[in-house]
């Protein structure tokens, strides 16, 4: 058997043990099911590696395919935006703007945090992607030569905390509109921010899809300049 099919088999079986500890919990935000199924393949993997198994090593690369159908899945995304495309029109300045201003600022934070602990330039350009839709940041690392193993983890990290925090911090400072809200969760938590804003409404999933692209765009145009000046 080609390492290709236990790869795979792992993969799904951590989700679907992640989806079923989720349920159980009552689908509590703090215990998200992709999260949970990664800690419980990252938890397999080392303990293959302390055993000295080499499937670890080779467990990324037989994934690959997972890592191409994230493609798939945000271009399924675009559903909501055709049914809400009047919507998008009417607002689409002030979401462009939000989403460049936002971006932009997510981005200097990261870039402050980073040089502060001393992280050198392509680091800081690859944990700068945290903000990005892991398929589109791991396009961007590719073409430009970063770590799409730092990338992948920052995305991961940011996307989680987020869906965990984000809502809570919004309730907390009064924003209710749905439009405002799936905005905000697209920006900060790309995917995992659509997928939350789904389970809202095709409306909230919609603001979210477009923020999520509009940041992707601006990394895509900024992080080379960023890496030139470098």
């Amino acid at each position: 058997m080609t390492p290709l099919v236990p790869a795979l088999a792992l993969s799904l079986a951590g989700y679907l043990l992640g989806l079923w500890l989720h349920r159980r919990a009552r689908n509590s935000p703090l215990l998200h099911p992709v999260a949970l199924g990664t800690f419980i393949v990252a938890a397999a993997l080392g303990i293959l590696a302390w055993t000295g198994h080499p499937f670890a090593e080779i467990y990324l690369e037989n994934n690959q395919i997972l890592v191409e159908a994230l493609f798939l899945g945000v271009v399924a995304f675009a559903l909501p935006l055709i049914d809400n495309v009047r919507k998008l029109a009417r607002d689409f300045v002030g979401i462009l703007l939000c989403a460049v201003l936002s971006g932009l600022t997510l981005g200097l934070i990261t870039l402050s945090i980073a040089l502060l602990f001393g992280f050198s330039g392509p680091e800081v350009a690859a944990l700068s992607l945290r903000t990005v839709s892991q398929p589109i940041a791991v396009a961007i690392a590719a073409a430009n030569g970063l770590s799409v193993e730092i990338v992948m983890l920052s995305v991961f990290v940011t996307g989680v905390a987020v869906i965990i925090a984000g809502e809570r911090l919004l309730r907390a400072a009064g924003v209710k509109d749905e439009r405002h809200v799936g905005l905000a969760l697209g920006i900060t938590s790309h995917t995992f921010g659509v997928v939350r804003a789904l389970e809202i409404s095709p409306l909230c999933a919609a603001y979210a899809m477009t923020g999520m692209l509009f940041v992707g765009l601006v990394y895509a145009f900024a992080l080379p300049l960023f890496l030139l000046l470098l």
